[in-house]
């Protein structure tokens, strides 16, 4: 195939990428994905042939280890298609490129190398790509306030019981429910205090007071008839 894409710029776009990957003998059902992977901004090198990374990954398709020679476009492109095969081989053929596949993954049929929304950028929306980025770089921030939930939570809890007891008041089955209940704990407390008299002959206080002076007056009495018999 004839070579129809010039490498002596450093910015490419998805359309060139897919054709250099092609005229290098890619798989043209791969183009536009593996396109997609190596131009989108915030994936791979955002389309720049000669970005070179912290630990030395190089180009398009940021080669690993990398070196000067892949800088060039279709030294990239060819290594980078090398690098599928040997994956395919084993496996889907995208496992080079698996550290950013949460932002290319959701965009791209692995399978069959279908890219969501057609030719061009796929569906993919790049002011969100450079939130994702940043947010990436940007650390969590605790929520000041979640230390407060278990002392907000009980407030809520008494909240909610008198909640609950003024709607009571303001319903007629809420009256019929305060009704049953004051009239069964009278009903009980009744109970028990009819118990108590047949137990004890009255109340528990004055049982102990009644044994008490039935005990004095056992003991009077036998004081008395052992004074008699002497």
């Amino acid at each position: 195939m004839a070579r129809t894409v010039t490498t002596n710029k450093t910015q490419w776009s998805q359309d060139e990428v897919a054709q250099l990957w092609i005229e290098e003998g890619g798989d043209p059902r791969y183009a536009q994905a593996a396109a997609f992977i190596a131009t989108t901004p915030g994936v791979e090198s955002s389309g720049r042939s000669d970005i070179v990374n912290s630990i030395g990954a190089t180009g398009l398709f940021q080669i690993y280890p990398g070196n000067a020679t892949l800088k060039d476009a279709r030294r990239n492109v060819r290594a980078a298609i090398a690098k599928f095969n040997a994956a395919r081989k084993r496996g889907t053929g995208f496992e080079p490129w698996a550290s950013s596949e949460s932002k290319w993954g959701p965009y791209i049929d692995k399978q069959t190398g279908a890219v969501k929304g057609g030719k061009g950028n796929g569906g993919f929306n790049p002011i969100n790509s450079a939130k994702d980025a940043i947010g990436d770089l940007i650390p969590d921030v605790p929520n000041p306030l979640k230390g407060l939930e278990a002392l907000v939570a009980p407030i809520g809890d008494i909240a909610n019981f008198f909640s609950g007891a003024f709607e009571l008041l303001l319903t007629p089955e809420g009256w019929r429910r305060i009704l049953k209940v004051s009239i069964g704990s009278m009903i009980l407390l009744w109970g028990i205090n009819q118990l108590s008299k047949s137990v004890f002959g009255g109340s528990p206080a004055r049982a102990v007071k009644k044994g008490a002076m039935v005990a004095a007056t056992k003991g009077a009495g036998a004081k008395a008839a052992t004074a008699a018999a002497a």
